[in-house]
């Protein structure tokens, strides 16, 4: 019974994943070259160890991959750093939607609610084709255009509001759409390039 019982828990395991339908990884290094992407190699590891995207099954639909460096914890937390890699894929079907390389500076703060980081990052997004983004269980949509978008995220100070920490002050995250001048700009200063 004990045996029958761990094969249908493994079974039910087996059943919940399955790989992305189109390829994602490195197999489109020659592509992502073509478009000026950072290239997967050996460097890089999946936050989860798996080396293919998860489907669930249940709620059907496929979810984005976080690759980082293998390295990155070893490096110090206050120094600019390229930070990781998501793929996002379409929900629905696991196409590939757009791919992001992350940067940070190394200057972050907590914020208020659940005192979570804000981190000072830069971001380099290539969206491969357009596709509809839906925010939330809304109807609502917005078209996301092929192409290259450059975003610029830091904290900034709320005034008149404390945090849960002792002595801190309230931080928001402030996301700004830029041009790729501004990103290389502000990607040279961190010391870094792409």
């Amino acid at each position: 019974m004990r045996n029958i019982l761990i094969l249908f828990c493994l079974l039910l395991i087996g059943c919940k994943q399955e790989k992305a339908p189109y390829p994602y990884l490195n197999e489109i290094n020659s592509k992502r070259e073509k478009i000026g992407l950072k290239k997967i190699d050996s460097t890089f590891i999946r936050n989860d160890s798996k080396n293919y995207s998860t489907y669930d099954k249940v709620n059907k639909r496929f979810y984005d991959v976080h690759l980082r460096l293998k390295n990155e914890y070893r490096k110090a937390k206050g120094k600019p750093t390229y930070w990781k890699k998501i793929i996002r894929l379409d929900k629905t079907n696991g196409k590939l939607n757009s791919e992001e390389d992350i940067f940070r500076s190394g200057f972050y703060k907590f914020g208020y609610v659940g005192e979570t980081g804000i981190y000072e990052q830069l971001k380099f997004i290539y969206v491969f084709e357009d596709y509809k983004y839906y925010r939330g269980r809304t109807k609502d949509s917005i078209l996301i255009n092929k192409g290259w978008q450059y975003k610029y995220e830091y904290p900034v100070e709320k005034k008149g509001v404390t945090s849960n920490r002792p002595q801190s002050k309230y931080w928001v995250k402030k996301i700004e759409t830029i041009n790729k001048s501004q990103a290389d700009s502000i990607l040279n200063s961190w010391g870094l390039e792409y």
